[in-house]
C-alpha cells in the first residue's frame, strides 16, 4: 500500500462536496444570497463540537458561491483575537499601529460593497462584547451594512455579552450536530480511496469511525487517526491497512497530545511532572482503581523532586510553596489528581495520582529531552 495523495487526509482539505452538511450549506447560503440582493441579514452564530464541519461549510460557501454586491471576509480569532486586530485586517490597515478604533470604523464607511465578516473560534476574541456591539450598530449613518457569522464550540458565547449587545445583535443560531459513526465511515472511505494506491480493511475504517464518534463525532480526529494509521502501514510496506495499524496509531496520537501539552509547560513544571512520573512508575495501576498504596504523599514527592531536579536536570529545586503551586497547575491541566485524606489522628494528608500513563510522560523526556 502506498499513499499517493496526502492532501486529502488533512483536516484543511476542502472536498468538492461536503456530505451530510448540505442542509447547513443551504441555510447559510440562503441568508448570504438575500443579503447580496439587498435584504438585511441577521447575524448568524454557528455552534457545534470540534470536527463537526462548521469551518468547512463556511469555506465551502466562500469557494463555491459567487456574490456580486457583498464581500465575505474570513478570520480566525486565534490569530485575530482583539477588535483592533480584526478591524485593521478587514480595512487592510494592519501596518497602521496606534490608530484609534474610530479610524477603522470610518474606513469601513468607504467600502463599496456590504460586508460579511466571518469570525471563526469567536470565543477567543478578548473584547468580543465591544466588537459585536460596535459592528451590530454600524448601520446607523452608514451607506453599507455589515453581517456577521460567528463560529464557536462554546454554547456559552452569548452569556458573556452585555444586555445592550444582545439587544442589538439580531442573531439566529445554527447548531451543527456531531457526525454519526455511519457518516464518518462514509467520509473516511471516500478519503482513503482518494489517498492510497492499495487495499484497506473496512474494519479498520469502521474502528476509526467508532473511535471518532466517541470523541463527539470529531471528523478532524478521524482524519488524523486515518492519516497516522496509513503512515504506519506505508512505512512497514504492508499490503493493506488493518485494525492493528489503527490501534498503534491511537497510541501514537495519544502520545502526541501528551507531548504537545508538556512542551508548552515552563521547565520548572516539566521537572515536577517528570519527578512525579518517575516516582510513581513502579506504583501505577488502573487510573480509576488506584488505592493510597499506589500513590505518594506531597511530602514524599517533594523529597524525590529535590533529588531529581538537582541530579537529573542540574537545577536547584524550588521551595515547597512553589512545588505545591506547580502541582495545582498540573491538576488544572489534567495531568494529576490531588486527593486529600484524613488520617486517624485527624491530620489532612494530600496524595498525588497521575491522570495519565506514566510511560507516555517518561517517553516524552527520553525522546525530546534525552533523559532516560
Amino acid at each position: 500500500m502506498k499513499i499517493i495523495n496526502r492532501a486529502v487526509l488533512s483536516p484543511q482539505y476542502l472536498p468538492s462536496n461536503l456530505p451530510y452538511r448540505e442542509r447547513e450549506i443551504e441555510i447559510v447560503s440562503k441568508y448570504l444570497e438575500r443579503f447580496d440582493q439587498g435584504e438585511q441579514m441577521p447575524n448568524i452564530i454557528i455552534y457545534g463540537p470540534t470536527g463537526s464541519g462548521k469551518t468547512s461549510v463556511i469555506k465551502y460557501i466562500i469557494k463555491h458561491r459567487s456574490f456580486k454586491n457583498i464581500d465575505v471576509v474570513y478570520l480566525n480569532a486565534r490569530l485575530y483575537n482583539t477588535s483592533y486586530k480584526i478591524l485593521s485586517k478587514v480595512t487592510e490597515d494592519e501596518e497602521k499601529l496606534g490608530y484609534p478604533i474610530s479610524y477603522f470604523i470610518a474606513r469601513l464607511k468607504n467600502r463599496s460593497k456590504n460586508l460579511v465578516l466571518v469570525i471563526d473560534e469567536a470565543d477567543f476574541v478578548r473584547d468580543i462584547d465591544d466588537l459585536l456591539y460596535t459592528l451590530s450598530r454600524i448601520d446607523d449613518g452608514f451607506n453599507i451594512s455589515i453581517g456577521m457569522i460567528l463560529i464557536t464550540n462554546s454554547i456559552q458565547l452569548k452569556s458573556k455579552l452585555d444586555p445592550r449587545t444582545l439587544s442589538s445583535l439580531n442573531d439566529i443560531e445554527l447548531f451543527f450536530k456531531p457526525y454519526s459513526a455511519e457518516q464518518l465511515r462514509d467520509i473516511l472511505k471516500t478519503r482513503v480511496e482518494m489517498a492510497i494506491d492499495g487495499e484497506y480493511d473496512i474494519g479498520a475504517i469502521a474502528k476509526i469511525a467508532a473511535l471518532a464518534t466517541a470523541e463527539s463525532g470529531d471528523a478532524r480526529y478521524a482524519l488524523k487517526l486515518l492519516s497516522r494509521a496509513l503512515e504506519i502501514c506505508e512505512t512497514e510496506n504492508a499490503n493493506k491497512l488493518t485494525v492493528d495499524h489503527v490501534d498503534r496509531a491511537v497510541d501514537m496520537i495519544e502520545f502526541d497530545v501528551v507531548a504537545e501539552a508538556i512542551r508548552a509547560m515552563p521547565m520548572n513544571i516539566q521537572i515536577v511532572l517528570y519527578s512525579i512520573a518517575k516516582s510513581l512508575s513502579g506504583k501505577q495501576k488502573d487510573l480509576f482503581e488506584s488505592t493510597l498504596q499506589d500513590m505518594l504523599s506531597i511530602s514524599e514527592l517533594y523529597n524525590n523532586y529535590i533529588k531529581i531536579s538537582e541530579s537529573v536536570f542540574g537545577r536547584k529545586a524550588k521551595s515547597l510553596k512553589w512545588f505545591k503551586h506547580y502541582l495545582s497547575e498540573l491538576e488544572n491541566l489534567g495531568f494529576i489528581s490531588l486527593i486529600a485524606v484524613k488520617t486517624k489522628s485527624r491530620e489532612i494528608v494530600s496524595y498525588v495520582r497521575l491522570g495519565m500513563n506514566h510511560k507516555d510522560i517518561l517517553k516524552y523526556f527520553e525522546k525530546y529531552i534525552g533523559i532516560k
